[in-house]
């Protein structure tokens, strides 16, 4: 199967300002991974190429395994709650919109067994599907000509997840029904003849079915 893309991961990196870590302890035999320690950081330096970096330092026991989860998105946006005891992100569509860069976020989950000081470079994908609308630029300027050109889009879409754990990438708890990602104005990306709508972020998929778009 085909592997998900995600979008270049200096693209709208510019609102991530949040990283939650957890680390959870190993026990060999065991499917129980206890939450051992959390940190917060909000100092996120920037990195190359519009990327965010970050410098975690916690202590740890010689001798034991851990599984360490990485969270990190826009503090202010509050569709998203980490929950650290269980490694799970909870998801609210109550309010969601269309075309919203600060909606994005990023993940990662790694194990280490500790022999010593040690230092390790995580690198955070996005937990996303994302809807991009194509059409031609003919069409585009056939629609401008006669004012009715797009300038806003909404998406309504099935099978969303309403979770996300961090520490398995899985997504689950799918919600009810549809979800609308209320219009906002649209991101128009050049893409030879076309134009690429970025019509939305749908958190947690892949697992949807986009139903209707209006602009």
């Amino acid at each position: 199967r085909e592997t998900p893309k995600t979008k270049a991961i200096g693209d709208d990196t510019g609102s991530i300002d949040k990283l939650d870590v957890a680390v959870y302890k190993v026990t060999e035999g065991s499917a129980e991974t206890p939450l051992v320690l959390t940190q917060t950081v909000t100092n996120l330096n920037e990195g190359a190429e519009g990327t965010k970096t970050a410098q975690v330092t916690v202590t740890l026991v010689k001798g034991e395994t851990y599984r360490v989860a990485f969270w990190a998105q826009d503090a202010d946006y509050t569709a998203y709650e980490f929950d650290a005891e269980t490694s799970e992100v909870s998801i609210n569509y109550e309010d969601v919109k269309a075309n919203t860069a600060s909606a994005d976020a990023f993940f990662a989950s790694t194990e280490v067994e500790v022999t010593g000081s040690f230092s390790k470079a995580v690198t955070l994908s996005r937990p996303f599907a994302q809807v991009n609308f194509l059409t031609s630029k003919s069409d585009l300027d056939a629609a401008a000509a006669v004012g009715a050109a797009p300038a806003s889009s909404s998406v309504t879409v099935s099978g969303v997840a309403s979770t996300f754990n961090v520490l398995t990438g899985v997504a689950a708890d799918k919600v009810a029904g549809e979800v609308t990602f209320a219009s906002q104005p649209i991101k128009k990306v050049a893409d030879g003849e076309n134009e690429v709508f970025e019509s939305a972020i749908i958190a947690s998929a892949p697992f949807f079915k986009a139903t209707k778009m209006f602009s």
